[in-house]
């Protein structure tokens, strides 16, 4: 009779390994002797576990026979490769439970293969679990950290098992494995058959258990820590970005996108900067690279001309129609009037490729179409490239502002079904010799959750429940104090990953508004004047599909109904929450 041996794998060094686990077996028992049905399913799966350094394991296994050759007399073998079937039923599981595991998967250790390797086992019936029921619990699951599994007529087919952010203590561990579980092959085997029990035992099921590693109410301990980060050092927005000059050179602010009082802040931070810090430079995603150089003639000249900015404005962005960001060439202009003199003018800096919309989408020459996508692609590369030549080279302050996944360079996501980075603005100049001098700032907003497609409280409404106790619009400091560890679920489409605050931003503004009464920008009513200008309008809108409807619309009818509110803009926006449930 063989000996049960006990897998503890040892993290000896900050090193991470990203292995995967993915499993096979035969499963009426796990002796030598057993009799196996020719034809019979293998078992695979994968676990996701954090080690001690804070590093991330991503690890499959199979669950072949111990006699197999793969299995080398391993208790829980990798797989040399999986068989595409066997991704496609782990990505499938994976969004049960909000993982996006395609890129991860697809890349370990070579690309899946389309010949199943194992004869006397029968290929992963993947349209049956494609459309098989699930059945979600509450109660917790037969194995530590177990949270999905596919079940075929009573017989474990697929799993995936989740450890992080469970204690070890609830997982009845002394001491921190790499797997995230210290488990027999014959414990790991029997949780799974007892998790078949809570389904029919014929049929194809999908079994979903609850999360373990969900932040929960804050106890009242972790709440004092926190409102007393915001009590000691307090300090509002505006204040916290002005002193955020002091130790850096460029500071980022990330937004939502057309929440009204996130453009307000940018504005009224230009005349604070401009008096009283060397900040001269405001570098904008919402202006094009190419009309920098207009746009700074606009906010040096003697006299504000609103129509002729409006213009300006609309030629660059035809599908964004909104007074609050107008305002800021406004505020600048108004800036330099009263300080220029004395103080240096103050400039700023488009970010935004100029894509040519109408070129790629009625253009007639098709290899300058094909450019102009290529450009397109490379939205964030341009971003960067324009910011460093033109800003960091330099070495001048500047206050950066770009929506959220622009202004993110702690954090790397990847395109979707593959192993190359998704590399943002951020990502490509977080990078010596300037990211000593960089501060990364996130504008408080709803996550999204990738997994039911709709925006999440950030940290299962942390900052949301602590504000209702503050009541005061406040910008602190992330890394270094207690918010550094908070925890949050999912951070977007392409993440498998837990994170915790430190991990994404530097500083954060909070603001007394809850995120259900957020209120949008407004539309500016004369941005369409005559047919010249819809045309003008529907013909470089991004979205081919609206341009498409726009083009069919009258222009009377258009011009009536316009700036009616909709939920992108005016008071109508806080629509764009309105799923997002009541805070207890």
């Amino acid at each position: 009779m063989r000996t049960e041996r006990v897998l503890r794998c040892w993290t000896t060094n900050c090193f991470i390994w990203i292995p995967i686990f993915a499993g096979a077996v035969a499963f009426a028992s796990d002796t030598e002797n057993q009799d196996r049905e020719v034809g019979a399913f293998l078992t695979f799966g994968v676990t996701l576990a954090g080690i001690e350094e804070g590093g991330r394991v991503f690890g499959p296994i199979q669950f072949l026979p111990l006699e197999h050759p793969a299995s080398a007399g391993h208790d829980f073998p990798n797989p040399p490769r999986f068989h595409q079937a066997e991704v496609d039923i782990l990505v499938h599981l994976g969004e049960k439970i909000g993982l996006g595991l395609q890129a991860t998967l697809t890349r370990y250790p070579d690309p899946p293969t389309d010949q199943w390797p194992y004869p006397v086992f029968a290929p992963p019936p993947l349209e049956a679990v494609r459309v098989a029921d699930v059945k979600r619990v509450s109660t917790g699951s037969t194995i530590p950290g177990l949270r999905v599994v596919a079940i075929q007529d009573g017989f474990p087919l697929a799993f995936i098992v989740d450890t992080r952010d469970i204690s070890l203590k609830e997982r009845g561990m002394a001491r921190a494995t790499a797997m995230g579980l210290d488990m027999t092959r014959q414990e790991f085997l029997d949780g799974l058959r007892e998790s078949c029990r809570a389904v029919p035992p014929e049929g194809t099921w999908i079994l979903v258990y609850p999360s373990g590693a969900r932040q929960g109410p804050l106890s009242e301990r972790v709440r004092a820590e926190l409102m007393q980060v915001w009590n000691d050092d307090y300090r509002t927005p505006q204040d916290y970005v002005v002193d955020k000059f002091r130790d850096n050179n460029w500071v980022f602010l990330g937004e939502y996108h057309r929440i009204r009082h996130d453009v307000e802040l940018v504005s009224s931070l230009i005349p604070r900067l401009h008096e009283t810090t060397d900040v001269r430079h405001l570098a904008l995603e919402f202006l094009c690279q190419d009309h920098t150089g207009a746009a700074n003639r606009l906010i040096t000249a003697p006299e504000y001309e609103p129509a002729r900015t409006i213009e300006f404005f609309r030629k660059q962005f035809a599908g964004w129609p909104y007074r609050e960001y107008l305002k800021i060439f406004e505020e600048a202009w108004a800036s330099n009037q009263n300080s220029g003199t004395k103080r240096g003018v103050f400039r700023l800096v488009g970010l935004h490729p100029c894509i040519d919309w109408e070129l790629i989408h009625y253009g007639a020459d098709e290899d300058a179409r094909q450019q102009e996508r290529k450009r397109q692609l490379r939205y964030d590369e341009i971003m960067a490239e324009v910011l460093e030549a033109s800003v960091l080279e330099p070495g001048l302050k500047t206050l950066v502002f770009t929506g959220i996944a622009h202004a993110t360079a702690k954090y790397t996501e990847y395109v979707f079904g593959t192993d190359e980075p998704l590399m943002r603005m951020g990502n490509l100049v977080y990078k010596e010799p300037y990211r000593s001098d960089m501060f990364f700032i996130a504008l408080h907003a709803p996550f999204w959750d990738s997994s039911q497609e709709t925006d999440i409280y950030p940290f299962d409404g942390a900052i949301d429940r602590l504000m209702r106790g503050f009541g005061r619009d406040v910008g602190f400091d992330v890394v270094g104090t207690p918010f550094e560890s908070l925890l949050h679920e999912r951070t977007g489409r392409y993440s498998i990953t837990w994170h915790r605050f430190g991990e994404l931003y530097d500083g954060y503004i909070a603001f007394r508004t809850p995120i259900k009464e957020f209120v949008g920008v407004t539309c500016i009513e004369n941005w369409i004047e005559d047919e010249a200008d819809f045309r003008q309008y529907w013909r470089n809108l991004s979205n081919e599909k609206a341009s498409q409807a726009f083009s069919r619309m009258p222009f009377e009818q258009f011009k009536k109904e316009f700036c009616r509110p909709r939920p992108d803009h005016g008071v109508e926006f806080r629509r764009r929450f309105r799923n997002l449930p009541n805070l207890d």
